[in-house]
């Protein structure tokens, strides 16, 4: 054979060879080590066309009610018997635009493909049998989640409840709220919308936290032995740190107090003095404790709060110290002003840590998983996420929330029979009008139901957000108040 053709055949066996060796390679990466994200895809049209073939699991609230429900297979016949009102909890099923809520974060088990689905397994032409999805029975209590939804009404704003003993979330609120049947339709709508439905306030809106933050500090205070409730305080109306003065709301005199009753009158002077005897460090510790301006491992995503700016330093991100060492911002941060924002979720926790004995359990949205044959595969059990507080401490801040109903900003708050406790916060805002915040649990004696709310430019707490937490509480407890 003439050598320069040898070598021809030579170089272009060399590269079909190398050409073959590469497709092998790209077929067993795709197919064996990358199978699992592949047939996960969106786009994956294979695993769309199988899908219409599976009955979706039915998501139930924590009685057996239905909210979410499918007859037949495929992401556009999925059904919401409660509409709009838990549409931020269970999330949207679209081929177009994805999964969100608990239809994305538990699609395996709700699509019966599970993490690792198989198209021979699931392909009914091939088995013989229709497949089912598991359902999935969530924490959420419809009754107090309809309260909330109702109280809460057209206004902007966040609803949180749950059991401070295990963590199981009864009331998870959102407004304004969406159709999930008709993400397609209204998309456009959706994302233009200046109101941002689809923002689950609840676990991702960030707001200053205003006066309830003082449940924290006030935790901190007693905790530390920096403060007692029985100390005793002067409120002329306002105090000056440096060259900044801090005025009451509407220039209010608290005179002679005790920090029991300033937490009641919910007076700011009283704890600017508190936060600076604190310290930052101290503080910010006790921040960290309640497991604020932390990342919690949620099924739904939710947001950290922030309780200062960030700065970098040494490559590494965390709050900026310098800020917080500034005597006027310290101050402020300590009755929940100034740079602090955290999310409803966070301020129902730190409450929840208050009412159950100082410990702090991890909230939890999922009860059970279970199979198309009525077996539970999976359960969920509660779970320490921290202690912030010591017992005798949680009592006597407990003690201190109570004053807030029997003398303080939410006596017209009181439910004949039912001992409560709580908090009022009315949060300055930049934007507009002030936010209005509220923080309760009930029975105080034997806390059952922990509720936050926060109404975006509502004004003042008591008045606006209050009773959106006492019609919670009592939905949830199933109280009924006698006429009279």
């Amino acid at each position: 054979m003439d050598p320069l053709l040898k070598r021809r055949v030579r170089f272009a066996g060399f590269w079909a060879t190398f050409a073959f060796a590469l497709l092998a390679a790209a077929f067993v990466y795709w197919q064996v080590y990358r199978s699992d994200w592949l047939i996960r895809q969106p786009y994956n049209r294979h695993l769309a066309l199988l899908e219409r073939h599976i009955r979706r699991g039915t998501i139930f609230d924590t009685n057996g009610i239905p909210l979410a429900i499918s007859k037949s297979g495929g992401p556009g016949r999925r059904t919401y018997p409660q509409g709009s009102l838990c549409a931020h909890v269970l999330g949207y099923l679209s081929a177009r635009y994805g999964r969100t809520g608990i239809e994305g974060a538990l699609d395996p088990q709700l699509s019966g493909m599970g993490a690792r689905p198989s198209p021979l397994a699931l392909n009914p032409l091939l088995t013989g049998q229709r497949k089912a999805g598991d359902n999935v029975y969530l924490t959420l209590d419809l009754a107090a989640q309809k309260a909330a939804s109702r109280a809460l009404g057209n206004r902007r704003g966040a609803v949180v409840a749950l059991d401070p003993s295990t963590g199981r979330i009864l009331a998870l609120v959102s407004h304004p709220s969406f159709n999930p049947a008709k993400v397609d339709a209204n998309w456009q709508a959706l994302i233009h919308d200046h109101r941002r439905p689809l923002l689950d306030r609840a676990l991702q809106g960030r707001y200053q936290p205003g006066s309830t933050f003082k449940v924290l500090t006030a935790s901190a205070a007693v905790d530390t032995g920096t403060d007692t409730p029985n100390d005793m305080f002067d409120c002329p109306g306002y105090v000056r740190i440096g060259r900044f003065t801090i005025h009451e709301m509407d220039h209010e005199v608290h005179g002679h107090l005790s920090l029991a009753q300033a937490l009641a009158q919910s007076c700011n002077v009283t704890f600017s003095e508190v936060g600076i005897k604190l310290g930052a460090d101290r503080l910010l510790e006790y921040v960290h404790r309640f497991w604020v301006d932390r990342p919690l491992d949620f099924i739904l995503p939710t947001r950290p709060g922030q309780i200062i700016g960030k700065a970098t330093r040494n490559g590494k991100t965390g709050p900026n110290m310098r800020l917080l060492a500034i005597p006027s911002i310290l101050a402020q941060t300590a009755f929940g002003q100034g740079q602090v924002v955290i999310t409803p979720l966070e301020d129902a926790m730190i409450s929840a840590a208050v009412a159950n004995h100082g410990i702090l359990m991890k909230p939890y949205l999922v009860d059970r998983i279970v199979d198309p044959e009525g077996h539970v595969v999976q359960q969920t059990r509660p779970t320490i996420l921290a202690q912030p507080i010591r017992p005798s401490t949680a009592s006597a801040v407990t003690s201190m929330m109570e004053l807030t109903f029997t003398e303080g900003t939410a006596r017209h708050l009181q439910v004949p029979g039912l001992l409560m406790a709580g908090k009022t916060g009315t949060a300055q805002n930049p934007g507009g009008r002030t936010h209005a915040w509220f923080v309760g649990f009930a029975p105080a004696d034997h806390p059952r139901v922990v509720a936050a709310c926060v109404v975006e430019n509502g004004g003042v707490g008591g008045v606006e957000a209050g009773p959106v937490v006492r019609a919670t509480i009592l939905a949830a407890l199933r109280y009924r108040m006698k006429p009279g």
